[in-house]
This record gives structure tokens, C-alpha cells and sequence, in this order.
């Protein structure tokens, strides 16, 4: 499976005139949960970081709200995991602009719900992650023995310097 270049220009306009846009269908999400698989496996490729990733069978539209609301939840669940791992553990790795994925929304009359700006976000913040995880280059060095350790970039520029004590 490839990356594929998310849709982050969603508008109104796109809803009130019945733009194809303007509608979240079955290709919106399977693009958004493929390319949240293909970044979790870069994640995990290039800085041995294995983040849980909950397999999702994308629905036909056509199902129970509430089942179907749960499976994205669970999709975007995903995201906004890798999204807080690479801020905790990866601070190099600049995500400026990268929002919190709401992964908790509910069914019914009076429950906010997602609208085209929130699916706009989704992929912008997926976007975002893969361009910095894909940009970032490192290399780990040890200065003195296996207890001190200093990661730099190719180009040795400086990023962290952790000191673990045994």
C-alpha cells in the first residue's frame, strides 16, 4: 500500500452545491485509514517505535450509525496515537500544525458531529506527520559508553542528549 496525497480543501461550498467533496464517502476514509497504516509502519521502520494500530474494516456508509461511528472512531483512534507518541517520544520530529484527532464522537440528535473542516484537520494532521517522519534523518551515536548516547542528524547537527545511570 503507498501513501496517498491526503484532501485538506474541503469548503461549505463544496456541501451546498453537492460537490463530490462535500461528501465523506467510503474512498475519504479507506485513503485516511490506508495512509494512517502506512505511516505507523514508517513510524515503526524508521525509529523502531511500534504504536498500536487497531485493524479497521472500512463499512459501505450504508450501516448502523453507531457501528459505523465506532469504526471511525477507532480509525481515527490510530491517529491521534501516533500523533501524541511522535510529540512524547520523537520531539525532533516537528509536527507544527499536527491537531488533536477527536476519536470519541457519538451518535444522536443532539451530539456534535463531525463536519468537513474536522475531516479537512484529519488529513492535514496525517499529511503533516508523514511529511516530518519521512524528512527526519537520524543517527544514533554513542559518545562514551552504551550509557551515554546523543542522536544528531546526517548532517550532525545536535537534537537529544539523554544520560541513562545503571
Amino acid at each position: 500500500m503507498a501513501w496517498v496525497t491526503p484532501v485538506t480543501d474541503r469548503t461549505l461550498s463544496d456541501i451546498l452545491n453537492k460537490e463530490t467533496k462535500g461528501y465523506f464517502n467510503k474512498a475519504d476514509w479507506t485513503r485516511i485509514y490506508d495512509n494512517s497504516d502506512v505511516l505507523n509502519d514508517l513510524i515503526d521502520s524508521k525509529f523502531s517505535e511500534t504504536i498500536t494500530f487497531d485493524t479497521v474494516v472500512v463499512p459501505n456508509i450504508d450501516g448502523a450509525p453507531n457501528s459505523i461511528l465506532a469504526l471511525l472512531n477507532t480509525t481515527l483512534a490510530n491517529v491521534e496515537r501516533m500523533r501524541v507518541e511522535l510529540l512524547a517520544s520523537f520531539p525532533f520530529v516537528l509536527i507544527t500544525g499536527a491537531v488533536e484527532v477527536v476519536d470519541d464522537w457519538e451518535a444522536g440528535d443532539l451530539k456534535v458531529v463531525p463536519d468537513y473542516t474536522d475531516v479537512n484537520e484529519w488529513e492535514e494532521t496525517l499529511g503533516i506527520m508523514y511529511d516530518a517522519v519521512t524528512d527526519a534523518s537520524l543517527v544514533e551515536i554513542n559518545i562514551v559508553d552504551e550509557s551515554d548516547n546523543l542522536i544528531v542528524d546526517e548532517s550532525g547537527n545536535f537534537l537529544i542528549s539523554e544520560l541513562w545511570s545503571t
